[in-house]
């Protein structure tokens, strides 16, 4: 496993996006936003799949994306999101940062976002368990979304 610098992401309609934080190397330390503003979109650079572990530096910011595929947004299946919103296990090494309203941002698909700031050294599960609809549906093409997360900077 190594250490991600910039961007990481976890794709199954599912998203997780690491960005170096405040007092990362080249990031001057600034007042933190009160929300963070993703209407210009967020950039993806390394892939990893969804149940594996990723490790950020402090002050990084981490992302879950959630993305319903058109193919199930009618049809047999159940009307609502397919997740519930994301969590950390652990706030205080992963805290929930609010993220601006939308400025404009497109999207054609029904999309929910949220986005964690690594706080300290240690250990958190992201998680966005399914909605009681689509668990109870017969055609379950979605699983809860998981991803390790440890917070560290060193590499191994």
């Amino acid at each position: 496993m190594k250490l991600l610098p910039r961007w990481l992401v976890v794709v199954m309609g599912v998203a997780l996006i690491a960005t170096p934080g405040p007092g990362a190397a080249g990031h001057a330390m600034a007042a933190q936003p009160t929300c963070i503003d993703v209407s210009h979109g967020i950039p993806l650079h390394e892939m990893v799949a969804p149940g594996s572990r990723a490790r950020v530096a402090p002050g990084a910011l981490v992302f879950v994306v959630l993305v319903e595929p058109a193919a199930y947004t009618g049809g047999p299946y159940p009307s609502v999101f397919p997740w519930l919103p994301s969590r950390s296990s652990n706030r205080r090494v992963l805290r929930p940062v609010p993220i601006c309203p939308d400025r404009g941002g497109a999207s054609t698909l029904p999309v929910r976002d949220a986005a964690f700031r690594a706080v300290q050294h240690g250990r958190a599960t992201l998680t966005a368990p399914l909605s009681s609809a689509w668990r109870t549906t017969s055609k379950r093409p979605f699983t809860p979304y998981r991803a390790a997360v440890i917070v560290t900077s060193t590499p191994k």
